[in-house]
């Protein structure tokens, strides 16, 4: 990441946030938020039955502090996805 990039999007975070307001000193936030779309994103690409939309917006939420106890996607589907009894060389 270019050295410049973080401090354009602190500036740019905070025109649109006061500094007050954010859940962590935004010279943390920018870094902290790029590298969490980074992993987001390349789990999407890999599992994307494991992060979908929902999860994305649960993530952000709960970065903004307005983390609540709520179900991302159909448990059932999700205990599909992760099969530990499945191998995939048809071993199990």
């Amino acid at each position: 990441m270019p050295a410049a990039l973080p401090f354009r999007a602190a500036v740019a975070v905070l025109a649109l946030i006061p500094e007050s307001q954010l859940p962590i000193p935004v010279q943390v936030l920018v870094p902290v938020v790029h590298a969490l779309t980074d992993g987001l994103l390349q789990q999407r690409f890999l599992t994307p039955e494991l992060v979908p939309d929902e999860a994305i917006y649960a993530a952000f939420a709960a970065l903004a502090g307005e983390c609540k106890p709520a179900s991302v996607g159909d448990p059932s589907e999700r205990a599909e996805a992760i099969d530990v009894d499945h191998h995939p060389d048809g071993s199990g």
